[in-house]
């Protein structure tokens, strides 16, 4: 219970129950967010798996299936890409390709038409490519 008013109800008194409603609200939708922004569950076969934002390096879509790349290895979940990019940070990561959505803070180069993140090239689509220098401030 937020607070309770008692009859007779005077302006001031509903108006100091408002606020404290609407300060329980908005600490609670500040809870959700940090939580939110930390980690994601995916399902691996049979077992759910919690992977840190930082741990991901870029999404690749395979079909029915999106690949979460890390540095030591990739997960497989039954998804579509546009699904995990909604339930991505999008302060972190950025679509590059209709097939990739690669983590910004990741990105070693931009070479040839394609990003280099830990080793690895993942190609740049042209209707990305603006998005992707105005989100890096290339000049």
């Amino acid at each position: 219970m937020a607070d309770y008013i008692v009859k007779p109800v005077t302006p001031a008194r509903f108006l100091q129950a408002i606020d404290r409603v609407r300060e329980i609200i908005q600490s609670k939708k500040e809870k959700i967010q940090t939580n939110k922004d930390e980690f994601l569950f995916i399902r691996d076969s049979n077992i759910v798996r919690r992977i840190k934002f930082d741990e991901i390096l870029y999404a690749e879509a395979m079909g029915d299936y999106v690949k979460l790349h890390t540095p030591q290895k990739f997960y497989a979940i039954h998804n579509r890409l546009a699904e995990v990019e909604n339930r991505l940070p999008a302060n972190r990561f950025i679509r590059v390709h209709r097939s990739y959505i690669v983590a910004v803070s990741k990105i070693d180069t931009i070479q040839d038409g394609a990003l280099i993140l830990n080793g690895k090239p993942v190609p740049v689509a042209d209707a990305y490519r603006a998005a992707l220098n105005k989100r890096m401030n290339v000049l």
